[in-house]
């Protein structure tokens, strides 16, 4: 039985009808090629199963043709990562790149994942997740000259692609939806103050406590990073101790969930007893209690939308880099 032969790019032109170097420059995306013609070469390559000899792309050009997405492997960071992989996946379709996921464990220096793919030249650009302040990530990123975006904003933010969500605007109409529910204390369960949407969250708590009739309060002693077994039990005993009605701003999906379980547990109704304005991204929280007011944070399309910047940066350095910073909807 003849083995049949691996698809090359030859076999792509006898079949257009067009040159070896406009089948390699249509698969590149070269901005002088027609559409037309890429998406004739595209489909042709689709059908006769024609895949990219990497390595040999690398030595011509010195190119990967590859965007890494350096994730956490901790388990809440994963809960969103499937959506944001795939929209950033998404925006890729149809360009030479691909996606590579590199994991780091949460007890490890962030920067060792960083440092290894730039190390290794495994990747032409970065995406990253959880940004601090001042990050060094960035920082180092930008002292060797690799492009990068980030889910989150940096203190370098001017100089990077990046996606956010308004974690002031958030907490600040929270506060204002909860005072209009009637609440007498709103109580916050924070980020971790060494993250970068941390201080936004904050300030756009105590602007809108600033401006209600209600009194404010940091839950003690819990963060996002703490056990959900530890925000709940926090959160059973403040309401068990309190008089008064109380309304949560939860900034995670997972916390919003553990306002339910507190609840739960003190014996009180959630829209009655207390009110609860959580973050959402994948529905669960309005599938478990309808009765939270609840506000999605898109990762598909964050995801998406740093995939399609980066593109642009990578296909003309020169361009200064573009952000976006999702608007909340109450």
């Amino acid at each position: 039985m003849a083995i049949q032969a691996k698809p090359t790019l030859k076999t792509i032109a006898q079949i257009t009808g067009l040159g070896v170097s406009t089948v390699s420059r249509s698969l590149a995306n070269a901005p002088e090629i027609k559409q037309s013609t890429k998406d004739r070469v595209r489909k042709v390559a689709d059908e006769i199963g024609y895949r990219r000899n990497r390595a040999g792309v690398r030595l011509r050009t010195g190119k990967t043709y590859v965007i890494s997405l350096v994730l956490p492997t901790e388990s809440k960071a994963l809960g969103n990562s499937s959506n944001f992989a795939s929209g950033l996946s998404e925006a890729l379709v149809g360009s030479p790149y691909h996606l590579i996921v590199t994991p780091h464990m949460t007890s490890e220096d962030p920067m060792d994942a960083i440092r290894y793919v730039v190390e290794n030249e495994t990747a032409d650009a970065i995406v990253f997740t959880n940004t601090q302040p001042m990050d060094n990530r960035a920082r180092y990123l930008l002292d060797r000259g690799l492009p990068f975006a980030t889910h989150g904003q940096t203190g370098f933010k001017d100089t990077h692609c990046f996606y956010d969500f308004d974690n002031r605007a958030f907490c600040k109409d929270g506060v204002t939806w909860l005072a209009n529910a009637g609440v007498d204390s709103v109580i916050l369960i924070p980020p971790p103050r060494h993250m970068a949407y941390a201080q936004d969250c904050l300030q756009g708590w105590a602007e809108g406590i600033g401006q209600s009739s209600c009194s404010g309060e940091i839950l003690k002693d819990v963060t996002l990073d703490s056990s959900q077994e530890e925000i709940v039990a926090a959160m059973t005993s403040r309401l068990k101790n309190g008089k008064e009605t109380i309304g949560f701003i939860a900034t995670s999906a997972d916390v919003g969930i553990s306002c339910f379980e507190a609840a739960r547990r003190a014996g009180i109704k959630i829209g009655k007893e207390i009110h609860v304005v959580s973050k959402e991204s994948h529905g669960l929280v309005q599938r478990i209690c309808p009765a939270i007011k609840s506000v999605e944070e898109d990762f598909q399309a964050a995801g998406k939308g740093l995939g399609n910047m980066l593109l642009k940066q990578l296909a003309d350095p020169s361009a200064l880099p573009q952000s976006w910073i999702e608007t909340p909807r109450f």
